[in-house]
């Protein structure tokens, strides 16, 4: 949906998405930090009317509906034992 309201600020998200997932190879982080760049971003293109602010609205809702939604992949990452790209799963064969 972000993409068809404000495509260059899903890009950024998208860019945001692929770089975290490609550093730290967790996608749970990956997400939420692209979910929260959404809002940062339109902030002030709502500020200064480029963007309605129904924008920032949809992006705050998102991010906040996103972040909540990953509340055990948190206290994995806190605790250390979020799986990251690349990992198998537990009982995995890897056949």
């Amino acid at each position: 949906m972000l993409a068809i309201i404000a495509g260059p600020i899903a890009l950024l998200a998208i860019i945001i998405f692929g770089a975290v997932a490609a550093g730290s190879r967790y996608v749970s982080l990956a997400s939420m930090l692209a979910s929260i760049s959404a809002p940062l971003a339109l902030t002030p293109l709502a500020l200064t009317g480029l963007v309605p602010s129904e924008y920032l609205a949809y992006g705050l809702v998102a991010a906040v509906l996103i972040v909540v939604q990953h509340k055990d992949n948190i206290q994995r990452l806190r605790a250390g034992t979020e799986r990251r790209i690349g990992d198998m799963a537990e009982g995995a064969t890897g056949l």
